[in-house]
């Protein structure tokens, strides 16, 4: 049998040319990164309603109720007769509550 003499295919460089022919990348690409710095989040204060600030308010009516909620229908607890000064340390729709917890209508009195 003749023996043809074969040669090897030229292998073609890859250092350059990618298999389609375009340049070949020979390091890793750059990649910008993008760092965004956000400013920490600082919780608010909480709302906190303002105390009512004590006063003290002079009776004007000669018979003015005492009643055990700020409202016309709850229970009488006593009457104020004197006319004197009473300090009020709540308000709640017209109704001031004294230091005993009972309400009165503060249109029947004067701030002091």
């Amino acid at each position: 049998m003749a023996r043809k003499n074969r040669t090897k295919p030229e292998a073609k460089s890859m250092d350059f040319l990618d298999q389609f022919g375009t340049p070949a990348i020979t390091e890793e690409p750059k990649v910008e990164q993008q760092v965004i710095v956000e400013e920490p989040v600082v919780p608010e204060e909480p709302i906190v309603p303002e105390t009512p600030k004590t006063y003290k308010v002079k009776v004007t009516h000669p018979s003015l109720r005492m009643r055990r909620a700020p409202n016309t229908q709850a229970e009488v607890y006593g009457l104020i007769t004197d006319q004197g000064i009473y300090e009020i340390v709540d308000e709640a729709n017209g109704w001031g509550q004294l230091k005993n917890g009972c309400w009165i209508m503060l249109s029947y009195t004067e701030i002091v």
